[in-house]
């Protein structure tokens, strides 16, 4: 119980101390936004923080994961093209904007499996949403980030 307390309070303070502050704005197809950084947390509670120029994987240890066996492998961090963000974050904006697969705001915690996204909006507040671990939104970010972190 303490380790599935410990990792809902680390995701959940993460984008106080993952998201960097934010410079150069720019306008998405959503709304207007300082920078475009997202995080987005998958089933399993491993974290990638996207922006622009990369994707940096933060996965959860044994010791963070609620088993005890499960280990999201090795740290990485890859380079990806404008083109390559814009589908991540256009991806991302689509769930946002799917209130049927939304399942909470996570301050209360998120269930086992779902995905819960940070994004970083005007005047440096960030949005956040859990979204339903059966929705096909989910299954689509998360294969598209696995496929942009094996990318050579």
């Amino acid at each position: 119980m303490k380790k599935i307390v410990l990792t809902l309070t680390l995701i959940l303070l993460s984008p106080i101390f993952a998201i960097p502050a934010i410079a150069n704005p720019f306008k998405s197809s959503q709304t207007t936004i300082d920078r475009g950084e997202y995080q987005y947390a998958d089933g399993s509670g491993n974290l990638y923080l996207i922006d622009r120029g990369s994707i940096e994987y933060r996965p959860i240890t044994r010791a963070e994961s609620s088993s005890g066996n499960y280990d999201g492998g090795a740290p990485k961090t890859v380079k990806i093209t404008d083109r390559q963000y814009r589908q991540v974050a256009a991806m991302i904006d689509r769930a946002l904007d799917r209130k049927s697969i939304q399942v909470g705001n996570g301050k209360n915690g998120r269930a086992k499996g779902t995905g819960i996204i940070y994004k970083r909006v005007k005047d440096r507040q960030i949005l956040t949403q859990v979204i339903d671990r059966d929705s096909r939104s989910r299954t689509e970010i998360e294969v598209l980030l696995k496929q942009l972190l094996i990318q050579k």
